[in-house]
């Protein structure tokens, strides 16, 4: 029984949360209704705020920031909750949303989607769903400088431009063509 894992919990606000000791959850959190889509300058400082604690307060495997809501793939480290990560990265983006853009009242929606990734085949999807969540919603999309994956093989970090669709089932885990130019990290990031 799940109960039955150390560090197992669970808790609901409108939307039932697990938790799990050493778990890596996919997430989902979306822009509060009334508030315009992201443009693009906007999407690159979100992509800046999550790309920031990566290796320090969690390990990202993926992530896209799409018009109107963000997806990441991730693992808390130890001594960091979930809550606690999501929280920063939502009120530290909300802030600089606001002060550079003009942008009023809530950005964020208050709570997330996050779901435990409970097996190797699903974070194989999960990393797919990503990667493809551009051309899903646009599908003459050849270009999404908004994604990113971890390359699972050597832990080296891509950023960058979405080219050829994702394989699935390679021992490296899924692929993507992306340029190999590292984000900067993203100044007063604060947690």
């Amino acid at each position: 029984m799940a109960a039955d894992l150390p560090g197992f919990y669970a808790y609901r606000r409108r939307l039932p949360h697990f938790r799990a000791a050493g778990a890596t959850y996919f997430v989902t959190w979306r822009l509060y209704p009334g508030q315009p889509d992201l443009d693009s300058g906007e999407r690159s400082a979100v992509v800046l705020a999550v790309r920031h604690f990566d290796g320090q307060r969690y390990d990202l495997s993926g992530f896209v920031v799409m018009n109107d809501h963000v997806h990441l793939l991730l693992r808390p480290q130890a001594g960091f909750t979930l809550e606690r990560i999501l929280h920063s990265l939502k009120s530290f983006t909300a802030r600089t949303l606001q002060k550079t853009t003009g942008r009023v009242g809530r950005i964020w929606q208050d709570e997330s989607f996050d779901r435990v990734v409970r097996s190797e085949d699903e974070y194989l999807e999960k990393l797919e769903y990503v990667v493809n969540n551009p051309r899903k919603r646009w599908p003459e999309t050849t270009v999404y400088p908004w994604v990113w994956v971890a390359d699972r093989a050597s832990r080296e970090i891509s950023t960058g431009t979405l080219l050829l669709p994702v394989e699935a089932g390679t021992e490296a885990g899924p692929t993507c063509q992306l340029d190999a130019t590292p984000a900067a990290p993203a100044a007063g990031v604060q947690g």
